[in-house]
Order: structure tokens, then sequence, then C-alpha cells
């Protein structure tokens, strides 16, 4: 949880009633449909993703096991309550935190060049788990690694109409997208480095006394 929001003021409190109430009313209004009220959600998303974007990362737990050849330096993921998200995405849940994916920085504590590398991200509590995997990389004999929160999200196939016909691309899910987004508290989450894959084949994976 962000420093700030452990303590809030009774006009912070009020600050942040008021952001609920506001998002409740628009996504209300557009589920009615004009044009005016779609304005107004995608102007309130627009500002929330904004300010979300300044919010300093909350950390997330890790433990760096000694049979480990690679060594998680720091893991923070941004987390927001349950009115921003429901401006950002347009749905709520029964879950009154979320947090991005984490940014993660590694080290290879190794002589050797490591070439795949698999993280796990899951929330203590519920025991949900998910994966990344990187198979195409190159971390240098004690050479430095970060995982960026896009990089656990998979691209998303969108198409848009050019002048000489129909282009497809892919393109990584923003935050106003449920696909970025755990529920749970930063202080809920755990990150491990489940399996490292060095450069001449040999494979190290996460043992059963490292589990959740």
């Amino acid at each position: 949880m962000r420093g700030h929001c452990a303590r809030r003021p009774t006009w912070a409190k009020r600050a942040a009633n008021g952001a609920c109430l506001a998002a409740v009313i628009v996504l209300s209004l557009v589920a009615n449909g004009t044009a005016q009220d779609r304005e107004g959600a995608a102007r309130l998303k627009k500002e929330t993703a904004k300010r979300v974007k300044q919010y300093p990362g909350s950390p997330v737990q890790f433990t760096n096991f000694e049979a480990v050849p690679l060594s998680i330096q720091s893991a923070n993921a941004k987390e927001i309550g349950n009115a921003e998200y429901l401006a950002l995405v347009g749905s709520a849940t029964d879950s009154p935190r979320y947090t991005t994916f984490p940014r993660v920085m590694i080290t290879n504590r190794t002589d050797q060049r490591v070439t795949g590398l698999v993280l796990m991200y899951g929330n203590k509590q519920t025991r949900k788990i998910r994966g990344v995997s990187f198979t195409k990389l190159s971390i240098d004999p004690h050479g430095t690694f970060a995982v960026e929160p896009s990089d656990w999200v998979l691209p998303e196939r969108t198409v848009r109409i050019a002048d000489d016909g129909k282009v497809t691309s892919r393109l990584k899910p923003g935050l106003d997208s449920e696909k970025m987004w755990s529920h749970g508290s930063a202080h809920e989450m755990l990150v491990r480095i489940a399996a490292v894959v060095f450069e001449d084949g040999k494979r190290w994976e996460m043992s059963s006394d490292m589990d959740w």
C-alpha cells in the first residue's frame, strides 16, 4: 500500500469518496448511451490513467534463496482502489485493492550467460499465480535484467483501416485493461524465480522448499 494512503486525513477521505462517486455516476450515465456521457467516461479514464502512472511503486515481497542462480534486487507494483479500477476498466469486482504486475530487477549471480527465465507472481492469500517466461534473452554473467509490468501480458490484436487497406498490429494493453491488474494489495503479493536456463543448455528449477 502506498505510504500516503495508510492514514488519510479527513479531506483526503472526502476526495477519495468524491472520486468514487464521480466514477459511479459517469459509468452509470454511460450505460444509458449518450455521446456526452461516453465522452465524460473517456475523459475520466484518461485522467485516472495519467494519475495512476505517477503513483510510486509499492514493494512486493520476495526471497533470495541461496540455491537460486539469480537474485531479485527489487520488486514493486502500482496499487489502486476499487474506484480507480472502476474508472479505468469500466467494471467493478469485490476486491478492494488491485496491483499491476510488478517491475522486477534481477541480477545474474553466476559466471554463465542466462538465456531463459521464468518468473512467478501470486497472491499469498488466494494462492492464485501468474507466470511469465522469457526464452530469447541474454543476461551477462553478473549482469542485470529488468522485467516490466507489460512483460507479463500478451499483446492484443488490433485492426485499423489504412488508406491502402486493413492493417493488423499487436499492442500491449494499457492501464485501462483488466488484463494489467491483479486482485489484492501489494503486501499480499509474492515474486519467485521459478526457472533459469543457461547458455550451455543447463536448467535450474525452483524446488518444493521454495513454495508459496
